[in-house]
């Protein structure tokens, strides 16, 4: 008897594990539809002329910031699989799963459609803010006091992702979360 219970144990968790690996592919198509649409609908207001290898190394830009997107949505269910089992409460795996696949499509959609908004009122995109751990000098724009990210310690956090996303990014400590929202806001409000 515990050979065919350790059958359908194996069976229910593969099913999962490919229903997880199916949210992944689905959520990152779910992306690339979109970038593929908005770079459609936008493409006189992007640039004249975009070279294909510009257009291919966008798509695969997007790719990765998408399957890390997509990743966040999965760690809970995918640590579920892993640990529910061992508790003896496999039933709930599938709720646990379409729980998270409904908030990954709500969040998903309304931040696609706020984006196409914002882009047809300010013809610019959503901006990026970015809160790090440590002090942000506005003199010499250096992150200072950060110990637990040795790797942004005295370095131009901002000013490096600015020129490796080529697009305005805002960054302030995590404890100025309104200050780099109301920065934002102010921004956008002025180049309108």
């Amino acid at each position: 008897m515990p050979l065919i219970e350790n059958k359908e144990l194996s069976y229910s968790f593969l099913k999962e594990l490919c229903n997880l690996i199916f949210f992944w592919i689905s959520g990152v198509c779910f992306f690339l539809f979109f970038r593929i649409s908005f770079i459609f609908l936008y493409r006189f207001d992007l640039t004249e002329n975009l070279p294909i290898s510009e257009f291919i190394k966008t798509l695969y830009m997007g790719f990765r910031f998408d399957s890390t997107v997509v990743s966040f949505f999965l760690i809970i269910p995918f640590l579920a699989l892993y640990v529910l089992p061992i508790l003896n409460k496999e039933k709930y795996l599938t709720t646990i799963r379409i729980a998270f696949q409904y908030i990954f499509i709500i969040t998903s959609t309304i931040l696609c459609i706020i984006n196409l908004n914002f882009y047809k009122e300010f013809k610019n995109q959503l901006p990026i803010g970015v809160c790090h751990p440590g002090i942000h000098s506005p003199q010499t724009g250096l992150v200072k006091n950060a110990p637990n990210c040795y790797w942004i310690e005295k370095k131009p956090f901002q000013s490096d992702l600015r020129k490796a996303l080529s697009k305005e990014v805002y960054a302030t400590s995590c404890a100025n979360i309104n200050e780099l929202v109301l920065s934002i806001l102010s921004a956008n409000l002025l180049n309108s």
